[in-house]
């Protein structure tokens, strides 16, 4: 189980972050956080598939941010690094 949070247009960050912790209780092993000018989405991690680092969340990439849910993320993942 995670927890996912996101606004549209980006949010005040300590107002975000007061947010986030509503949902720790989700993800108590790790939580993330991508902002920018447009957007702000942060997330709750419990490690139950992948328990290393590697898998910390919310993976963001040019035009792609996401949980890493969904079904085999790994092929997922090595596809569509080539199409950014």
């Amino acid at each position: 189980m995670c927890g996912i949070l996101g606004t549209i247009p980006s949010s005040n960050t300590e107002l975000f972050n007061r947010a986030l912790t509503t949902i720790h209780h989700r993800g108590p092993d790790s939580n993330g956080v991508f902002h920018n000018e447009n957007i702000s989405f942060g997330h709750t991690r419990l490690k139950i598939v992948d328990l290393s680092n590697k898998a910390a969340q919310p993976m963001h990439f040019p035009l792609n941010i996401d949980n890493g849910g969904g079904g085999n993320p790994a092929n997922r993942y090595s596809e569509t690094a080539y199409k950014i």
